[in-house]
Formats: structure tokens, sequence, C-alpha cells
């Protein structure tokens, strides 16, 4: 299949990456909510090949996120970490593979952002679908190839309401005229679908289907 053509998620033998920002055991919304969307597309697409893509991050940053105590000297370590309770949250065989890329902590932001390119842990051969979550994150300080040549089918999936988050003071590397940036975005999309109104004039939508888990 081209790029471009029209694309089955359904179709055996897709490869599927859902790459993401932060990870368990930090319990925020770029964590969970990927986590399970990939548990549920292992789960219910029995001939795809699905993986989770997170960040890595050096012990002194773990110690910032996670929760007190809980740090991990090796990526496995992390991942097996993982898999046990998405298991034990959703009674399902964690049956997709856990990637790291290098993530670095960035406190005015409050956010994880990548150390190079993320695509460089994803094989060519298995660069077919990529869900980006919180796909500004990712792109912001991107260096690397662009997600849409590297990847045949490309979706992204806001997670943060910067309007909602700048109006409430809960912000430090944002102002009010940072606001107005996800509203000019909308003018290049076609169709939007949040899990939250992160963008106005779009459509709010479940599109994990884990609701039952979360």
């Amino acid at each position: 299949m081209g790029r471009g053509q029209t694309s089955d998620l359904r179709q055996p033998g897709r490869n599927i990456v859902v790459i993401t920002t932060a990870s368990l055991p930090w319990r925020t919304g770029t964590a969970v909510n990927p986590l399970l969307r990939t548990a549920y597309l292992a789960h219910a697409l029995k001939d795809a090949k699905v993986t989770l893509l997170v960040p890595w991050l050096a012990k002194c940053e773990q110690k910032i996120v996670y929760p007190e105590g809980v740090t991990f000297e090796t990526s496995a370590q992390q991942a097996k970490w993982v898999k046990e309770w998405v298991e034990k949250r959703t009674e399902f065989p964690a049956a997709f593979d856990i990637k790291f890329y290098p993530g670095r902590y960035d406190e005015s932001f409050l956010s994880i952002f990548p150390v190079g390119d993320p695509t460089a842990f994803i094989p060519d051969y298995e660069a077919d679908v990529a869900i980006l979550e919180e796909p500004e994150h990712l792109t912001w300080f991107h260096h690397g190839r662009r997600y849409t040549e590297k990847f045949r089918h490309v979706l992204g999936i806001l997670h943060t309401n910067y309007i909602g988050t700048t109006c409430s003071g809960h912000h430090t590397a944002s102002s009010p005229i940072d606001a107005t940036h996800p509203s000019t975005l909308q003018l290049a999309q076609t169709r939007v679908i949040g899990l939250s109104t992160t963008i106005p004039i779009s459509v709010c939508c479940k599109n994990h289907m884990c609701s039952r888990f979360s």
C-alpha cells in the first residue's frame, strides 16, 4: 500500500506504532491513554503488530516525574513494570512491544520532549501506521525524518487544552498570546476529532475505545 492511498487498519499484517511523550509510572494522560489504546489495538487486531514507543528518562529525571521510590535502571525493567500494570488493569495479555527513545523532562513546559529522532527506533520495514499522541510535543523540536515520510499512515491525537490551561494560570512557558496558536493550527485541518475541546469548533468523541478502563 502506497502513501496517500485509502488505508484500512483492520487489514491483516499492519504494523501500528503508538508514539507518545510520557510513560507510566507517571500517571499523566499522555502515558495512560496511549498505553490503554495500545493494549486495546493489540487485543482487537490479532493479525497486527502493535508497538508502544515511549521516552526513556535519566535517573535524575525519573525522580522528578515518577512516584517517590519508583525508578528503573534499564528500559527492560520499565517495560516489564508497564506491561504488568496494563495487564492487571485491562485483563488483556500485553501482546505488544514497548520501545524507548531518549527523552528529557522540561520543567518550564512540565513535559517530556524527544532527544533526537524517535522515528529512528522503528525499522523502515515496520514503518506502516503511526499514531502520534500529543503530536505538537513530538514535532516542536523534531530534527529527523518527517513522520509522513517515514510512515504510510499518520494519525495525531491532541491531549492538551492550551486555551483552558493558559486561562487557568496553570502554566509556566505559555502566555495569553500562545493561546491563539492552536486556533491557527485548525486552518490546516479538514477534520478534527478531540478527546477534549483542545481546538475551538472541533468534534469531541471517544477514539481509544477504552473508556471502561479509565
